[in-house]
């Protein structure tokens, strides 16, 4: 090489080279900054309302002296975990951004980091539920006994947020005043921003809620959901392909030719599934229905079922059979996507033996089954408001004169016979009297004038075997089910007032 052409890097490069291949040590590279020290910093990206850890979150790392500076970023993985390697030392601010923060309108307030020259972890998290509550809800609306519930409100085809749409919340309520018991409903409702959020403060803690969202005509179905004290609930709905048609009414006692119609939310969307316990055995005569839709089917030899012709969105499939607790699951349907779903039942029922129930009634408990197995839609249920208007003195056959698939018959001057159609004969469907629950025990007597308005909190009418729910089963009466659940301590029976 002529001297012309040598240059110092050529130079330290060879001798390097040279110096590698001898086992000697490495000289300084000329001119060369020593390497400069640096941190790794890693962590999770935490979701305060849903208490789950974020994936492809952004993470970013801004020079808290120098925020205008190019920031260092990274993005979480699917367990939500982050890391940033060769981070100088130094003061940062660290953020995060997510779709679904940023679809709340909230953000997560930057953190003031100190980086040292050692692996460091800095984890990061979306505001508490109370930063939540205290920045959405209105002033002095919050307290230790409400909650709030957010969610987004979204297209069941194309899973597009639906700005304007609607969300309501009913619960019961059984209030006490003095030797009164009386049962509201209340219900909230709000709207959906143009992101599809949607936000409702004040909402009981410690309370089952029935909660649906609705655009226009269309309509999820009903779920239930609770709220933690002072904290909140997040859910989504869909909503689309869904409509409110008529149906043959469950009139068992019309007269032949006669049809009588109801309205049910119907659609196209199909659903199938298992249903074993908790062995894994298939579950065999396991109704499947759909809340609020009529559609119902019975299990096979392998535990499966199909239900078809269902409204679309957000739906509530309950299965229930002789022997087990019901169980109800949150399935998303729609026409263009047939869902399948798995449904294991673990805990077997007690059904309580037959009790003969004459004398006093006491005060029940169970009105927020009552208040589920209305939402379901099956059956007739006649609530305490609608009771009420009736007047205090009517007699419980008087209550049930007007309920689908129930005769009451006058015999005589005092005789009063309630009655459904039974089990199928060589002649047609014979009449019977249906098994009657009061406050869930089975009273063998049956005596429908012996319950009277203002002992009675609410009712419900089974006109059909297959539709009893397993705690009115009878396995001694083919017949139907009423049911009564009482709201006092009341009198004595009352002596008919056209008695001598």
């Amino acid at each position: 090489m002529s001297l012309r052409h040598w240059h110092p890097t050529a130079h330290a490069a060879a001798a390097l080279f040279i110096a590698s291949r001898l086992g000697g040590a490495q000289p300084p590279t000329i001119g060369a900054p020593p390497p400069r020290p640096s941190a790794t910093v890693s962590g999770v990206v935490y979701d305060s309302i849903t208490s789950r850890a974020i994936a492809g979150a952004t993470i970013e790392f801004v020079n808290a002296n120098d925020p205008a500076a190019r920031p260092t970023t990274a993005v979480s993985g699917a367990d939500g975990r982050y890391s940033i390697r060769d981070l100088p030392p130094g003061s940062y601010l660290a953020g995060f951004f997510t779709p679904a923060l940023d679809s709340l309108g909230l953000e997560a307030a930057p953190r003031r980091v100190e980086v040292s020259t050692t692996t460091q972890r800095v984890d990061l998290a979306t505001p508490s539920a109370r930063t939540v509550i205290a920045t959405i809800c209105p002033a002095g609306s919050a307290n230790d006994s409400t909650g709030m519930l957010i969610g987004h409100v979204r297209s069941t085809d194309d899973q597009m947020a639906i700005g304007g749409a609607s969300v309501m919340v009913e619960w019961s309520e059984t209030i006490i005043d003095g030797s009164s018991v009386r049962q509201r409903t209340p219900r909230v409702t709000g709207q959906s921003a143009e992101p599809g959020f949607f936000a409702i403060c004040g909402l009981p803690s410690g309370a089952v809620l029935q909660a649906r969202a609705f655009n226009a005509s269309d309509s999820s179905g009903f779920i239930e959901i609770d709220v933690p004290a002072n904290g909140l609930r997040y859910t989504s709905f869909l909503v689309g392909g869904a409509a409110l048609v008529p149906v043959p009414a469950d009139d068992t006692s019309a007269a032949a030719g006669t049809t009588r119609t109801e309205t049910a939310w119907r659609g196209r969307a199909r659903l199938s599934g298992i249903v074993v316990d908790h062995t894994g055995k298939p579950v065999v005569n396991a109704h499947a229905l759909i809340w609020r839709t009529g559609v119902s089917a019975t299990t096979n030899e392998r535990g499966a079922f199909t239900l078809e012709g269902l409204p679309g969105g957000t739906q509530t499939l309950e299965i229930r059979v002789i022997g087990y607790v019901p169980v109800t699951s949150v399935v998303q349907l729609a026409e263009s996507r047939p869902a399948t779903t798995n449904v294991v039942l673990a805990k077997s029922a007690e059904i309580l033996s037959t009790v003969t129930v004459r004398g006093e009634m006491v005060y029940s408990r169970n009105l927020a089954e009552f208040d589920r197995r209305r939402r379901s839609g099956f059956g007739t249920f006649r609530t305490s408001e609608e009771i009420g208007k009736r007047g205090p003195s009517v007699k419980l056959s008087q209550l049930l004169q007007d309920v689908l698939g129930v005769q009451v018959e006058r015999r005589g001057a005092v005789s009063v016979v309630t009655m459904m159609r039974g089990a199928t004969t060589g002649i047609g469907r014979a009449s019977c009297t249906p098994s009657l629950f009061v406050d869930g025990i089975n009273d063998r007597v049956r005596d429908y004038d012996a319950y009277y308005a203002d002992d009675i909190a609410g009712i419900e009418v089974y006109a059909r075997e297959s539709t009893r729910p397993f705690e009115f089963i009878d396995p001694q009466n083919p017949c139907g089910a009423v049911a009564i659940w009482t709201r006092t301590v009341p009198r004595k029976p009352k002596t008919p007032p056209d008695s001598p």
